[in-house]
């Protein structure tokens, strides 16, 4: 029932911990970076392209910037929502 978040319940499940739990999540997760990828195309923030690039190398883990990713799909996802998207 509701929202599970290891960091906050102490249950990593098959995930890694880290101190940065988001930046771990988003590099383990493909479902997790696809989401990321289509609330910053919703919002107008980005076309895809670059956002699919960014994506695969987090997920190799050669690039960082989790949180900044992060804030801008919140910033994205506020966009969307305020021009009614």
């Amino acid at each position: 029932m509701g929202v599970h978040f290891p960091y906050l319940t102490g249950d990593p499940g098959v995930r890694e911990r880290d101190a940065n739990s988001w930046s771990k999540w988003l590099r383990q997760s493909r479902s997790m970076r696809d989401t990321v990828q289509s609330i910053l195309r919703e919002g107008g923030i980005d076309n895809g392209e670059r956002s699919a690039r960014i994506s695969d190398e987090m997920g190799v883990g050669s690039r960082g910037g989790a949180g900044k990713i992060f804030h801008l799909a919140s910033i994205a996802k506020w966009l969307a929502l305020s021009s009614g998207g």
